[in-house]
């Protein structure tokens, strides 16, 4: 058995989309780093990427089925690293009010 593939370069996915907090519907725009994911079709052109179902933005691109790839050069990995720390406290803080 081949090994499996390790992630390929880090992504940052952006979407926006209405959630309910505290009864209100507030538009939220939303940022994600994103190791897992691949280009599936050429024809016509898809591309596929890997969220746990826990977080925000897998539930604004189920809604709204849109969202954005934006490829990073390694030399911003430190703002990667920053970008990781900070979502990691907001959906924590936003799955708390659900």
């Amino acid at each position: 058995m081949k090994p499996l593939l390790g992630p390929r370069q880090t992504i940052l996915v952006t979407t926006r989309g209405e959630v309910s907090i505290y009864g209100k519907q507030k538009l939220l725009d939303n940022i994600i780093p994103v190791d897992w994911h691949m280009p599936c079709s050429f024809e016509p052109l898809m591309y596929v990427i890997s969220i746990k179902k826990t977080h925000l933005s897998y539930t604004l691109i189920k809604s709204t089925k849109v969202w954005v790839v934006n490829f990073i050069p390694v030399s911003m990995k430190e703002l990667i690293q920053v970008i990781i720390f900070i979502i990691s406290f907001y959906n924590k803080f936003i799955n708390s009010l659900n």
